[in-house]
């Protein structure tokens, strides 16, 4: 069964016994506002991970960029659909790959990709180890570390690590809006210098404000420079993914 995100939000009642019956009403409403804006950014930031280990599959087109070699390449614009433990089919929207399919399932076609190029290229599918470097032009990621729950790992590691550390430091910047959907950003800084292990020095981060999976990220090296950021538009959890093997 389809299941797209909601838009709504819950809100924490908070009530006053101290107050005379009228204006505890008054009282208890402001209070359950104001408890509604507040966010524990940590606990948020890890609630990912629970969030992620609840759904199956997921659909949704993604708007992708990454600096590869110092280049911030294009953007990608792809449908992406996941199902769990790893199964994935591709199909490029937009971008230098526009019209390109790619389908992998762990164990299948001898542990291989299979790509269909656009046009009369893709009359004939081409089998492709994972490592391969026509799948690495444009990015920094080999497939097996496409999709959600690859970042969401990532960072949460990165996190724990940077918080016993001491020098995790998370920045709320508000309710925001992306991509249609209400969310929490924040401003988080992991790493405390090169070299030191970690996936990036910074990450801006906008998490769905109902159920807390990153709608958009974006990471930062330790000039400043952005290294990729990642867009998920119109993401539907638990989507019946049936034959995606077919599409290809």
């Amino acid at each position: 069964m389809i299941r797209r995100l909601s838009r709504a939000i819950p809100i924490l009642a908070c009530l006053s016994a101290c107050l005379p019956l009228a204006a505890s009403h008054t009282a208890a409403a402001k209070e359950a506002s104001a408890a509604s804006s507040v966010v524990n950014p940590q606990a948020l930031l890890f609630k990912m991970e629970e969030a992620y280990n609840h759904i199956q599959s997921y659909r949704a087109v993604v708007l992708s960029r990454e600096r590869v070699g110092g280049v911030l390449q294009p953007e990608d614009k792809t449908l992406f659909e996941f199902k769990k433990p790893f199964e994935l089919f591709m199909t490029w929207l937009d971008g230098p790959k526009k019209g390109n399919r790619l389908y992998f399932r762990t164990g299948w076609n001898e542990d291989r990709i299979r790509l269909r190029q656009a046009g009369i290229l893709g009359a004939i599918p081409i089998n492709l180890d994972p490592a391969s470097s026509l799948l690495k032009n444009g990015t920094n990621h080999t497939i097996r570390e496409a999709g959600l729950g690859f970042f969401i790992q990532t960072m949460t590691s990165n996190a724990r690590r940077a918080q016993a550390a001491g020098i995790l430091e998370i920045r709320p910047l508000g309710k925001q809006t992306v991509e249609g959907r209400p969310v929490q950003a924040f401003d988080v800084h992991i790493g405390s210098r090169p070299g030191n292990g970690y996936y990036c020095r910074r990450l801006l981060v906008d998490i769905d404000a109902e159920i807390p999976l990153p709608i958009r990220f974006t990471t930062f090296d330790w000039d400043g420079n952005i290294v990729e950021q990642f867009v998920y538009r119109d993401l539907t959890l638990n989507p019946p993914l049936q034959d995606l093997e077919r599409k290809i």
